[in-house]
């Protein structure tokens, strides 16, 4: 925002706001200690979610949230193109996906997700800054399955992977549908 906007205070306020919050949960979950895990199989089926995100802050915090999550393996992309290409290869349970890349927008990602036989079926839940007003209207028409607004809210987003991405026991390896 502060690149793309410059003198704009209100968007640089904004910027701020935002970069302040994402800080604050990320020193927040470093300094909290884990809380043991639910008691689980011996072999827990894994789950596989796709992150598409090119700010390291947000993808630094998402791993910090999914550790939560031992039966989560988390792939991140920081391109719509190399996001594309792990979805086709690993098939992923759950996309996380920001709509602001710097190769494509959350809309051509999306339409191309959908337009791919083996990864058409795969929930997406788009994370943005953004408010969902006419692009999250558009966004939903492709499909999503819900759009979680930055600061993430990082409850909701725990919640959203264990509704999105639910363990299978008789899943392999988290991947395929």
């Amino acid at each position: 925002m502060l690149r793309d906007e410059g003198d704009d205070p209100a968007l640089a306020a904004r910027a701020r706001e935002l970069l302040g919050a994402i800080a604050a949960t990320v020193a927040a979950l470093e300094a909290e200690k884990e809380s043991p895990a639910p008691a689980r199989s011996a072999t827990p089926a894994q789950r596989t979610v796709l992150h598409v995100e090119d700010n390291p802050v947000n993808v630094k915090l998402v791993e910090r949230v999914l550790a939560r999550r031992p039966a989560v393996r988390l792939l991140t992309a920081t391109q719509a193109e190399t996001g594309l290409r792990l979805a086709r290869a690993e098939l992923p349970d759950l996309v996380l996906l920001d709509v602001h890349l710097p190769d494509a927008t959350g809309d051509e990602f999306l339409r191309r997700l959908r337009t791919d036989p083996a990864t058409r079926d795969v929930p997406v839940v788009v994370v943005s800054a953004d408010a969902p007003s006419r692009s999250g209207d558009a966004l939903r028409r492709l499909g999503i399955s819900e759009y979680l607004r930055k600061p993430i809210d990082v409850g909701r987003l725990l919640e959203l992977v264990d509704e999105l991405a639910p363990t299978m026991p008789d899943r392999g390896n988290g991947g395929g549908r």
